[in-house]
């Protein structure tokens, strides 16, 4: 008995089918055949367009071309340390629009911090907040963050009279702060008297994978991010609004 495989012998097996000159000819077996095809390149990770793939493999290959690659490495990451500032740039412009106060952070470090998100060994994670209000002695901060996945998340934060962060806001006597969130899907931490995910789920890969395709469309594509920051910022604004009219 031998043991065949979706990669090395059902999918090779489509592909010469499809060729045949009596398939061509009777289109609704063709796009089935070439459909499930496609389907079992998603399902063991394999690239659809493979002629793609391979010219472009040929091309680095050729006349020493493959020199180029630490270059082409390279520009992949300066194009994502430049699409996830222009990210935070325009959230931290649509968010100018609701009340809420300059970004605590200063600017020059942001450059910095998505730099370090990628090429950085270790606390990868980092956030922008913004003070928007108060609460007995202590200053409200709205945050938003990139965990250590990858993932944006965002909540509400408190500093001190000295202007530091409180890392106690699980303690008791925060309950009636966090009762005030807007929702009740707030998760709770000592960093965090309430937070949560975005309706739209967000992510900044580290490296390219398939199951990660849509997030990296996200990424570099200029309008797929501008209408996500604007959802982000939308729903931000909302949850700001409901929280501080609680407060008052």
């Amino acid at each position: 008995m031998q043991c065949i495989t979706y990669r090395e012998h059902i999918i090779p097996w489509l592909e010469e089918c499809i060729k045949l000159e009596t398939v061509l000819r009777i289109a609704p077996i063709r796009e089935i055949l070439l459909q499930y095809r496609d389907l079992l390149k998603d399902l063991t990770g394999q690239p659809k367009n493979t002629n793609t793939v391979m010219e472009l493999s040929n091309l680095l290959t050729k006349n020493h071309n493959y020199e180029l690659i630490p270059q082409l490495e390279q520009a992949l990451l300066e194009s994502k340390v430049r699409s996830q500032v222009r990210f935070w740039q325009d959230l931290a412009e649509k968010l100018s629009e609701i009340d809420v106060n300059r970004n605590i952070e200063e600017d020059e470090t942001l450059e910095e911090c998505c730099r370090n998100y990628y090429v950085g060994s270790k606390n990868r994670s980092f956030s922008r907040s913004f003070k928007i209000g108060s609460w007995k002695k202590s200053q409200i901060t709205l945050s938003i963050e990139i965990e250590a996945s990858g993932r944006v998340f965002y909540g509400f934060c408190l500093l001190d009279e000295e202007d530091e962060w409180v890392n106690s806001c699980n303690n008791e006597k925060y309950d009636s702060l966090a009762e005030k969130l807007p929702e009740k899907n707030y998760q709770r931490n000592d960093w965090y008297i309430g937070w949560k995910y975005p309706t739209d789920d967000l992510k900044f890969p580290l490296e390219y994978r398939k199951s990660d395709e849509n997030y990296f469309c996200f990424l570099l594509n200029e309008e797929k991010r501008g209408e996500a920051v604007r959802k982000l910022a939308q729903e931000i604004a909302g949850e700001v609004d409901k929280f501080k009219k609680s407060l008052s």
